[in-house]
């Protein structure tokens, strides 16, 4: 099947049939990011000791509650 012939059989759905279709694309996209972020996250880690990550996380969680605390002030 063609894009073409693809779209065209779009034009033919219900709102329903859309509506399932617009969702299954969605849910499609948000796996394409979800594999682009775990790609992205193994990239990180290759060549980090497990101390070099607990540094990262550690970095990462204390500027978290500092901002957290700084919006509360």
């Amino acid at each position: 099947m063609t894009l073409t012939e693809l779209l065209q059989a779009i034009d033919t759905l219900s709102t329903e049939e859309l509506q399932e279709l617009r969702e299954h694309i969605e849910q499609r996209q948000r796996a394409a990011a979800a594999e682009t972020l775990v790609r992205a996250l193994d990239d990180l880690r290759e060549g980090l000791s497990d101390a070099d990550l607990a540094r990262l996380e550690w970095a990462m969680n204390v500027e978290i509650v500092q901002s957290g605390l700084a919006e509360r002030i």
